[in-house]
């Protein structure tokens, strides 16, 4: 009985490039679905090695307010992430603040720094300042939209005076007060007169004068010397004040201040 050999040998399993025709057909399955050999075996990422070769997949992590960023060092610019950057090299996430912008910079250790609102300017735009000036007075500045104050505008609203200012007024018999100005640019109230002089202007007394004078009182509040009374042609001088009229003729001065008509001496 003729005994016959049959081969046990088995055929190899189909491949290119070293990857076996089976995975690069669920690859295009999960290319087609939204995803990679990844999504099929529940790994990061796929990696293989030919030809004594490497192939690594691009890392990418979430930036600022959630988007991806590639960066060409291989590194992220999150904030507080640690993957691998050029020291020194910046990146920019946009505006923030006043007129500021948001940016991180890679650290001296290779790895990203938190992000920082950096380059801000002095205000919101839109916004008003009050700005004491004058007396008591304010003045409006308004912030640009470069984030600067525009120059403030006219100053409004200022009192009567200046602080620690005074002012006088004539007051009594030629004295003066004084009112100064309270730190709210209003006026005080006088305070009492001084300096007053002996007299009100036009005032008179008799004095030591003769019944036929009297003191009148000047403009700067003086008494002055005895002067004739208004309408009085001479002194009285109890009947003893007499003067030539005429040659050979004399009168006195009566006691209602009129000289008598001239007589023979």
């Amino acid at each position: 009985m003729n005994t016959v050999q049959r081969s046990t040998a088995t055929a190899a399993a189909p491949s290119l490039g070293g990857i076996p025709l089976a995975c690069l057909l669920l690859i295009v399955l999960s290319l087609a679905l939204g995803g990679g050999c990844n999504a099929l075996w529940g790994v990061d990422e796929l990696a293989y090695e030919s030809s004594g070769g490497h192939a690594g997949a691009a890392q990418s992590t979430a930036g600022a307010g959630g988007e991806p960023i590639l960066t060409t060092s291989g590194g992220t610019a999150g904030a507080g992430a640690s993957s691998g950057c050029m020291p020194g090299a910046e990146q920019v996430f946009g505006d923030c603040g006043n007129c500021g912008t948001l940016l991180a910079i890679c650290k001296p250790s290779g790895t990203w720094g938190a992000a920082e609102c950096t380059g801000e300017g002095a205000c919101a735009p839109g916004k008003e300042q009050a700005t004491e000036c004058g007396d008591c007075g304010t003045a409006t500045s308004v912030c640009n939209d470069s984030c600067t104050w525009d120059p403030a505008g006219s100053c409004l609203g200022q009192g009567e005076c200046s602080p620690g200012a005074k002012k006088q007024s004539d007051c009594g018999n030629c004295g003066t007060k004084t009112s100064v100005c309270s730190n709210n640019c209003t006026w005080d109230k006088y305070g009492s007169c001084t300096n007053e002089g002996a007299c009100a202007p036009g005032d008179t007394k008799a004095g030591n004068c003769d019944q036929c004078a009297q003191k009148t009182c000047s403009n700067s509040c003086d008494w002055s010397t005895c002067k004739l009374k208004s309408g009085a042609q001479c002194e009285y001088q109890q009947g003893t004040n007499w003067e030539y009229c005429q040659p050979g003729y004399w009168h006195f001065c009566s006691s209602n201040c009129q000289w008598f008509p001239c007589q023979p001496m």
